[in-house]
């Protein structure tokens, strides 16, 4: 029942941001923006999901898989597109499933990878938000210093703790010490910690090109720092979905980010819309790759 609720809300929630865009924002300079800086949108916006979808690849190797290119890529590209139409992150039941079903990768131990990663990028955007704040003058010298020993610390406390398994007869309890264990293991793991964080940085880079070439076609001047400063918050962002894929949110939240910085409301909405649009395209460009991509049963407990 509950999870009715939520829906219906997510669903109210997403008719309301869509209606007051259609009703409040001016999407005329859509039309303005040349062929060449659509191509470097959808160019910037494809490698920026490739390098994210390959994330999976890297903390499944820590678990001695090795997924195949065509695997991580379309595994990828259907859970992003599952999350543009469900609500609550949905594209994640189906890379759980096939992984349960092809290699025994428990749930418990999905979601502990998958807590793992999230919280590494939680990590990396405060702490490259800070320095670009720093950069462009929104935060100054001692908040910079904060955060950056704030994270320092939260990525160091996992050494702190003991990750060996523990047993409980209750099954609830097991499957959340499992997740805690799995968690640790890669928390712990310097090799996965810095092989993230340096797959993190690609993704960021390109994220931030692709609001600096987005705004570009639109006439908007972006400095880099501005643009990563939006690259990130809505990369945050991105970690909930509020709504289906978060549409209508990370448009709005550009749009106040833009204009705090400076900039046009309407135009910062509209350069997150482009950012979406050519995304979708690039998904759909790389949907070839997972045809046929088969699974197979297993008996594996969670």
């Amino acid at each position: 029942m509950a999870g009715l609720v939520r829906k219906i809300l997510q669903a109210l929630l997403l008719l309301a941001v869509v209606l007051i865009a259609i009703q409040y924002v001016d999407f005329s300079s859509v039309w303005n923006v040349s062929a060449v800086y659509l191509a470097a949108v959808t160019l910037v916006a494809l490698a920026a999901n490739i390098a994210r979808f390959y994330t999976l690849k890297l903390a499944l190797l820590r678990r001695a898989i090795d997924l195949g290119w065509r695997e991580w890529l379309s595994l990828g590209v259907y859970s992003s597109l599952l999350n543009l139409f469900l609500p609550l992150s949905a594209g994640l039941s189906i890379k759980a499933i096939y992984l349960k079903r092809k290699y025994r990768f428990r749930y418990a131990d999905f979601i502990g990878t998958h807590s793992a990663i999230t919280l590494l990028q939680v990590y990396f955007l405060v702490l490259v938000g800070g320095l670009s704040g720093l950069m462009s003058g929104k935060i100054n010298d001692l908040a910079t210093i904060l955060i950056v020993a704030l994270v320092l610390a939260a990525m160091s406390a996992p050494f702190f703790f003991a990750h060996e398994r523990i047993r409980s007869e209750s099954k609830l309890i097991q499957a959340l010490l499992d997740i805690y264990t799995s968690f640790l293991v890669l928390a712990k793991d310097l090799r996965f910690v810095a092989e993230v964080l340096v797959n993190m940085g690609v993704i960021l880079v390109f994220t931030c090109l692709a609001f600096y070439f987005s705004f570009g076609g639109l006439g908007v001047a972006l400095g880099l720092p501005d643009a990563m400063l939006i690259a990130v918050a809505v990369s945050l962002l991105s970690l909930v979905n509020i709504t289906p894929g978060n549409i209508g949110v990370q448009e709005f939240v550009v749009a106040f980010i833009g204009q705090a910085l400076g900039g046009d409301f309407d135009s910062a909405f509209v350069a997150m819309l482009l950012i979406r649009a050519m995304s979708i395209v690039g998904f759909f460009l790389l949907m070839p790759a997972g045809m046929g991509l088969g699974l197979r049963r297993t008996g594996e407990s969670v």
